[in-house]
């Protein structure tokens, strides 16, 4: 049989079979990551064409002064929906419960005080959804949903259904009134928000994660899992894809393969990308990124087998798509 890493290396080399991708396919796998761009787009143009007055500067000021609020929530909820969470239905008590704990707070203690009483009962909301969804796994749309009520039903017993007044000359009223040249305030907190939460999400190991996360959450964990603790014998007589974006100590990398030659994996594939957007990557032409189904195929290609391998590939392809469709 000879040396199990010289081998996994020939295999490395070798092509892996190609398949022909319709125009049309192509075109579906642009609009789905770009389609949101387009509709919107597209919605400008019919606005800017079919209603007087929307594309004027006081119009465009006063648009985004109206959505900075929901589109500030909206940064923090992407977060929660790319880590396969979906939604947090919540949000609507914790803005509005934290709204009037900083206002009432405020009106008798000041400023600081009040901002940190909101940051407490928004942080609230957060850990009570964290741990039901996160750490018992029960469902995203009925615990946060069942948070909202609770909220804001706890916030209208304890204000007695009161409506809650700053000073109209206060730091606060005059922040969220105010402009910078046309451009409210509140817009560019918006932008401010978008930028940071933005590179936190594209350019940390956190925002890596929650990525990875929302694409496969076993791998992620299995990614992280320290070598005492990894159960290796689930992989014998596997074809494994090792994907590696983070080595610190390569001696305990060395150890980590050797342990998953001895439970004999079918066929090892090693893929040492450090660039966070490598995980994401649809460039075919770059053979050490292949695809699973790729690997597969090639696996099949130099398998001395005397049969079909024709009708295997159609075969693995077929059970390739009903796994994708199950995840």
């Amino acid at each position: 049989m000879g040396d199990p890493l010289t081998q996994v290396n020939a295999l490395a080399t070798n092509e892996a079979p190609k398949r022909e991708v319709s125009t049309g396919a192509k075109v579906l796998a642009w609009m789905a990551d770009n389609g949101i761009f387009v509709l919107t787009a597209v919605l400008i143009a019919v606005a800017v064409i079919g209603v007087e007055g929307f594309a004027s500067l006081q119009n465009i000021a006063d648009v985004f002064h109206r959505a900075a609020p929901i589109g500030i929530v909206a940064v923090g909820m992407t977060f929660v929906v790319i880590s396969g969470n979906y939604l947090d239905l919540s949000v609507v008590a914790q803005v509005a419960t934290s709204a009037v704990i900083l206002i009432a707070v405020s009106n008798e203690y000041g400023y600081v005080p009040a901002i940190l009483a909101a940051m407490v009962a928004a942080t609230v909301f957060g850990i009570v959804n964290g741990v039901a969804v996160g750490y018992f796994k029960a469902n995203a749309v009925i615990v946060t949903l069942s948070t909202t009520y609770i909220g804001l039903g706890l916030l209208r017993f304890f204000s007695g259904g009161s409506i809650f007044f700053g000073p109209y000359e206060s730091p606060l009223a005059s922040f969220g009134a105010g402009k910078l040249g046309p451009v409210p305030y509140s817009a560019l907190v918006l932008v401010a928000m978008t930028v940071l939460l933005g590179l936190l999400l594209s350019r940390t190991n956190f925002g890596f994660t929650v990525r990875s996360f929302g694409v496969n959450e076993r791998a992620t964990r299995l990614g992280d899992t320290d070598i005492k603790n990894f159960d290796f014998n689930a992989y014998e007589e596997k074809i494994v894809k090792l994907i590696v974006r983070k080595k610190t100590d390569p001696k305990n990398f060395e150890k980590f393969i050797d342990q998953l030659y001895l439970v004999n994996v079918a066929d090892l594939k090693i893929v040492e990308t450090y660039d966070f957007d490598g995980w994401y990557s649809k460039d075919e032409s770059d053979i050490e990124c292949e695809n699973t189904l790729s690997m597969l195929n090639r696996y099949i290609k130099e398998s001395e087998i005397d049969l079909d391998k024709g009708l295997l590939y159609r075969s693995i392809e077929e059970i390739y798509q009903q796994a994708c469709e199950m995840v």
